[in-house]
């Protein structure tokens, strides 16, 4: 309790001194988009924006579409259905717009939702670690970690996904249980969280089968088998609910197409930029972007839809130049676990964010910015990102301690969803996108401190002491 007090205030403390004297500074480029499909629900109960959407990539993307006359039908307000973004946000927001609620009002139920995510993440560490007081220690580094903070302050999906996920994990990890029927309910309420996660955040749509998987791996047994199918169906229904919307309007069976813009606008372009051996994002990604654009729209075939086009361009990509993918990702997770929120934190306190280069010169580039004027920036980079790293470090001994002490099942859900989010954030990582995996990397780094286990002897050992019955010492009645 005490530490979800102290993860309460620091949010809302937070809040105070942040977004919560000027809300623009909770927005981040995707932001007004959320918003406004939340308005949008909220109004109409349509997901679709205007014609002419803000932001210069989704806007490119648009007005190509719309050359080539893919775009969906306008409704009677004049809005396209919307098809990049997922629709789990956007309800959110219009759940809280339907309340009386504005963005002030999002942002504080936020804070309590990542507050709450400390709750979850003591009660997983419990479930895995088998420990208490080690629990503590993971959910201390979750209320206090900044990442999380600036998350919760931010008009972005991530306080509201970690919820779904660390939930679903939580009541996944209570379903061994005796009464039969309660864990068909805890399985069935876990995938549906899985699903909504999905539609929150797309990358979120494998979790269930990865589940799935961890669970066959660590517990084969025909129980596993019926439970897992209960947590697939219980997954597909918000999935295939949605997916059913895009079939009626055209667009296939998927819930969103971002993930064809990400593999094509990030992953595509980065690899080119590494190819050029230009580093800095957006000064050098932004032209090639623009170029990539140019290529894409000469190449699409008369029959092939934009979507399918990026989609070619970004696999022929990867292809040609599979060492410098590999390279690619291999930097993308370098800094999935050690990248710093700086320029997110001088934009919710107000200020403006001077990028110190120091990824750059400790990468030895050579692109590095000039930093003498900037050292308190730099030095508190240098601690932010070390932090990260130390954390790292004791997540990875962490593992190899639940590895050799044989808990198998902890270290194998944790390794497998730390991979999946590095691996899934492809070329274009971000300290927010490892917040929903922040608390699964804190009980990593706990697990060090559990305590050795005495050897078990074997049940037909001769090494082992017999036990005797002292002779009673009570007086025999005549």
């Amino acid at each position: 309790m005490a530490i979800l007090i102290v993860a309460l205030a620091l949010r809302l403390g937070f809040f105070a001194v942040g977004p919560g004297q000027d809300l623009d500074r909770a927005l981040q480029p995707d932001s007004p988009r959320y918003l406004e499909l939340g308005r949008n629900i909220a109004e109409s109960g349509t997901f679709a924006l205007p014609v002419e959407p803000d932001g210069s990539m989704h806007a490119t993307v648009q007005q190509l579409r719309r050359q080539r006359g893919e775009l969906e039908p306008v409704d009677s307000l004049g809005l396209v259905p919307e098809t990049m973004r997922s629709p789990g946000y956007p309800w959110f927001i219009a759940t809280i717009n339907w309340l009386g609620g504005q963005t002030r009002a999002l942002l504080v139920t936020q804070c309590i939702l990542s507050a709450w995510s400390v709750v979850l993440v003591y009660a997983l560490a419990w479930r895995l670690i088998k420990r208490r007081s080690l629990a503590l220690i993971p959910a201390a580094v979750v209320a206090a970690n900044p990442a999380d903070i600036l998350a919760a302050n931010a008009v972005l999906t991530e306080s509201v996904f970690t919820v779904a996920l660390l939930g679903a994990l939580v009541l996944v990890t209570l379903s061994y249980r005796p009464a039969w029927k309660l864990n068909l309910i805890l399985v069935a309420t876990a995938g549906l969280m899985l699903g909504v996660a999905a539609l929150i955040r797309p990358v979120g749509i494998f979790l269930a089968p990865a589940v799935v998987l961890w669970w066959i791996v660590t517990q084969p047994r025909w129980r596993t088998v019926t439970l897992s199918v209960v947590l697939l169906c219980g997954a597909a229904l918000p999935i295939a609910g949605w997916s059913s919307r895009n079939a009626r309007i055209g667009l296939g069976s998927r819930i969103s197409h971002i993930d064809s813009f990400q593999n094509f606008a990030k992953t595509s372009v980065f690899i080119e930029m590494a190819l050029q051996n230009k580093h800095q994002y957006p000064k050098d990604w932004t032209p090639l972007y623009e170029q990539e654009m140019r290529e894409l729209h000469a190449s699409l075939q008369p029959d092939e839809t934009v979507f399918a086009g990026m989609n070619r361009l970004a696999m022929a990509k990867i292809k040609a130049h599979p060492t410098t993918y590999a390279a690619v990702l291999a930097d993308n997770m370098v800094k999935f676990f050690t990248d710093h929120s700086q320029p997110y934190l001088h934009a919710a306190l107000g200020g403006e964010y001077q990028s110190t280069g120091l990824r750059d010169a400790l990468l030895m580039r050579g692109s590095g910015a000039a930093t003498g004027d900037r050292a308190p920036t730099m030095l508190a980079c240098l601690a932010w990102s070390g932090f990260n790293a130390v954390l790292l470090a004791l997540a990875c001994v962490g593992l190899v301690r639940l590895t050799l002490q044989r808990r198998m099942a902890a270290a194998l859900l944790i390794a497998g969803m730390l991979f999946y989010f590095a691996f899934a954030t492809q070329a274009h990582g971000l300290e927010r996108m490892r917040v929903p995996v922040l608390g699964l990397q804190a009980i990593a780094a706990a697990a060090i401190m559990l305590p050795r286990r005495a050897a078990r002897p074997h049940p037909m050992s001769r090494s082992e002491p017999r036990v005797t019955l002292a002779p009673s010492t009570r007086p025999r009645l005549a």
